[in-house]
Protein backbone atom coordinates (compact mmCIF):
# COMPACT_ATOMS: atom_id res chain seq x y z
CA UNK A 1 0.00 0.00 0.00
CA UNK A 2 1.44 3.63 -0.65
CA UNK A 3 1.07 5.61 2.40
CA UNK A 4 -0.75 8.79 1.83
CA UNK A 5 1.61 12.02 1.63
CA UNK A 6 0.88 14.83 4.45
CA UNK A 7 -0.48 17.64 2.86
CA UNK A 8 1.89 20.56 4.11
CA UNK A 9 2.62 22.59 1.10
CA UNK A 10 6.01 24.28 1.63
CA UNK A 11 5.66 26.49 -1.83
CA UNK A 12 2.81 28.00 -1.01
CA UNK A 13 3.75 31.09 1.18
CA UNK A 14 0.38 32.58 2.02
CA UNK A 15 -0.96 29.51 3.83
CA UNK A 16 2.34 28.60 5.34
CA UNK A 17 2.32 32.36 7.17
CA UNK A 18 -1.15 31.40 8.17
CA UNK A 19 -0.52 28.15 9.26
CA UNK A 20 2.85 29.68 11.61
CA UNK A 21 0.31 32.69 12.30
CA UNK A 22 -2.32 29.88 13.55
CA UNK A 23 0.52 27.67 15.78
CA UNK A 24 1.50 31.50 17.74
CA UNK A 25 -2.08 31.72 18.32
CA UNK A 26 -3.43 28.26 19.35
CA UNK A 27 -3.25 29.14 23.49
CA UNK A 28 -4.56 32.64 23.12
CA UNK A 29 -7.97 32.56 24.72
CA UNK A 30 -9.07 36.17 23.03
CA UNK A 31 -7.56 35.03 19.53
CA UNK A 32 -9.92 32.10 19.05
CA UNK A 33 -11.92 33.73 15.97
CA UNK A 34 -8.94 35.22 14.47
CA UNK A 35 -7.77 31.17 14.80
CA UNK A 36 -10.42 29.95 13.30
CA UNK A 37 -10.68 32.25 10.17
CA UNK A 38 -6.79 31.66 9.64
CA UNK A 39 -7.49 27.64 9.67
CA UNK A 40 -10.78 28.10 7.44
CA UNK A 41 -8.49 30.09 5.15
CA UNK A 42 -6.19 27.42 5.13
CA UNK A 43 -8.63 24.42 4.47
CA UNK A 44 -10.41 26.03 1.88
CA UNK A 45 -7.07 25.80 -0.22
CA UNK A 46 -6.06 22.27 1.45
CA UNK A 47 -8.67 20.36 2.54
CA UNK A 48 -6.32 17.43 3.46
CA UNK A 49 -3.79 19.91 5.20
CA UNK A 50 -3.76 17.36 8.22
CA UNK A 51 -1.99 19.58 11.04
CA UNK A 52 -5.13 22.82 10.14
CA UNK A 53 -7.80 19.68 10.46
CA UNK A 54 -5.83 18.43 14.06
CA UNK A 55 -5.77 22.62 14.96
CA UNK A 56 -9.52 22.90 13.71
CA UNK A 57 -10.28 20.12 15.88
CA UNK A 58 -8.97 21.30 18.89
CA UNK A 59 -10.94 24.69 18.53
CA UNK A 60 -13.68 22.94 18.48
CA UNK A 61 -13.33 21.21 21.59
CA UNK A 62 -12.78 24.39 22.75
CA UNK A 63 -16.05 26.07 21.73
CA UNK A 64 -17.22 22.68 23.60
CA UNK A 65 -18.64 21.54 19.67
CA UNK A 66 -17.86 17.76 20.17
CA UNK A 67 -19.53 16.38 16.68
CA UNK A 68 -17.52 19.25 15.00
CA UNK A 69 -14.12 18.58 16.99
CA UNK A 70 -14.34 15.03 16.46
CA UNK A 71 -15.41 15.31 12.92
CA UNK A 72 -11.86 17.20 12.41
CA UNK A 73 -9.78 14.87 14.06
CA UNK A 74 -11.28 12.17 12.04
CA UNK A 75 -10.04 13.88 8.86
CA UNK A 76 -6.63 14.46 9.87
CA UNK A 77 -6.32 11.17 11.58
CA UNK A 78 -8.21 9.59 7.87
CA UNK A 79 -5.74 12.01 5.89
CA UNK A 80 -2.57 11.06 7.21
CA UNK A 81 -3.07 7.97 9.76
CA UNK A 82 0.36 8.47 11.84
CA UNK A 83 -0.87 12.09 12.56
CA UNK A 84 0.43 11.85 16.32
CA UNK A 85 -1.16 15.35 17.50
CA UNK A 86 -4.92 14.40 15.99
CA UNK A 87 -4.76 11.26 18.10
CA UNK A 88 -3.63 12.86 21.54
CA UNK A 89 -5.97 15.87 21.05
CA UNK A 90 -8.90 13.97 20.14
CA UNK A 91 -8.20 11.36 23.13
CA UNK A 92 -7.99 14.47 25.48
CA UNK A 93 -11.15 16.06 24.21
CA UNK A 94 -12.55 12.70 24.97
CA UNK A 95 -11.18 12.81 28.50
CA UNK A 96 -12.39 16.23 29.17
CA UNK A 97 -16.45 15.95 28.34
Amino acid sequence: AIKKEIIQPSNEKSINNAYKKALKILDAPDKQEQLNKLLDEILDKYPEHTQALAMKGRYHTRQKDIKKATKYFDRAIEADEDNSIAYLWKGKMFMTI
